[in-house]
């Protein structure tokens, strides 16, 4: 799709969004499988951590999907052959979602995260490397979010790598392995 057209379409808010319960194991499955080929290529290992625990959320499905499959493939371009990009989670006692995507890339300063945020936003550090992209991928994903109600909070050390942490609201969360009940989602 039109990276332009699609941080339209997010930044929209909560009324473009066509919700339902989203299995997100399934999701990360899908994005891992279509990643995966890109990676191998480049020995870098996508893992995920206990996929068995992801839960089922409230959301809309395509976005969840984009979402998922955006930063990677930023990170695609940027990250140093023979490293991983781990997907984690967790769900907070509150039942606050957190999915966490990090990698060992090349990283950014608070400075170059600012500049990402914005759209069309390109660091120095992707200027320099000769990075591929439009400057789409982290406003759009950060659109996302915040029409599901959630934030996105980016943890990253130039050379080391950064760690892009996707948190959805308890009222996001139907049911998760382990947990006893179903929200209501009415």
């Amino acid at each position: 799709m039109n990276g332009a057209l699609d941080l339209g379409r997010a930044s929209a808010g909560p009324r473009s969004l066509e919700e339902r319960p989203v299995e997100l194991r399934s999701v990360v499955a899908s994005a891992v499988a279509m990643l995966e080929p890109v990676a191998s290529a480049k020995s870098i290992a996508l893992a995920v951590s206990d996929p068995a625990g992801l839960p089922l959320v409230y959301a809309d499905e395509t976005r969840m999907r984009q979402l998922v499959r955006q930063p990677d493939r930023q990170r695609r371009q940027v990250l140093t052959p023979g490293r991983t990009v781990l997907l984690r989670h967790r769900i907070a006692d509150d039942g606050e979602i957190a999915i966490d995507v990090v990698d060992g890339g090349v990283g950014m300063s608070t400075d170059e995260i600012a500049i990402a945020l914005l759209p069309f936003g390109r660091t120095e550090s992707a200027i320099r490397t000769g990075e591929a992209g439009t400057g789409l991928g982290l406003p759009i994903s950060k659109a996302i979010i915040e029409a599901h109600g959630g934030r996105m909070l980016i943890d990253s050390v130039p050379r080391r790598g950064t760690t892009v942490s996707v948190i959805l609201p308890a009222n996001r969360l139907v049911a998760a392995p382990g947990r006893s009940g179903l929200l209501n989602l009415l």
